[in-house]
């Protein structure tokens, strides 16, 4: 019988999630790119820019947070681009 080399509890919480570097390396681009935003508002516009089109037909397929896909895919492009009106330090 071949047995984990951790109990199945400690594997469950050691185990961080497999996007998480790349989330934190795009706040980090926009953080580059904007010195003065906070960690905070870098995650804001993460979250509000994030693509909800999960099969690619141009429309997303949820609104607010899925239980399924969270907040949506990261979309750096997007998050990069501030709408005109917004400032991306506020």
């Amino acid at each position: 019988m071949i047995r984990p080399a951790f109990p199945a509890s400690t594997k469950a919480k050691n185990k961080a999630h497999p996007a998480a570097p790349r989330i934190a390396g795009a706040a980090a681009i926009l953080r580059h790119n904007w010195p003065q935003l906070s960690g905070a508002a870098a995650a804001a516009i993460l979250l509000k820019s994030a693509n909800k089109d999960m099969d690619g037909d141009g429309e997303p397929d949820f609104s607010g947070s899925s239980p399924v896909y969270g907040q949506g895919k990261l979309d750096l492009m997007e998050a990069l681009s501030p709408d005109e009106e917004e400032d991306p330090l506020n």
